[in-house]
């Protein structure tokens, strides 16, 4: 493959048969791969989060149906 390097930019090539831009840097490529990963998580905790309250809200509805009606 035939790279050029792109001035002003110690991380970047661009690939000349495809004209992409292509980062070397590889220790910014784990920190992407990671801070997306750590991302998944998050919305997986929010999702959790969101679900407990539903459940949460029903039971405390249904306790206040058993007091109601002398459970």
């Amino acid at each position: 493959m035939d790279y050029s390097k792109i001035i002003e930019h110690d991380n970047l090539v661009r690939d000349n048969s495809t004209g992409a831009v292509i980062n070397t840097d590889k220790s910014t490529f784990e920190d992407i791969k990671r801070i997306r990963s750590s991302n998944c998580s998050v919305k997986q905790l929010q999702t959790d989060l969101e679900s407990l309250k539903h459940e949460l809200s029903d039971i405390k509805n249904l306790l206040r149906e058993l007091i109601r009606h002398g459970g």
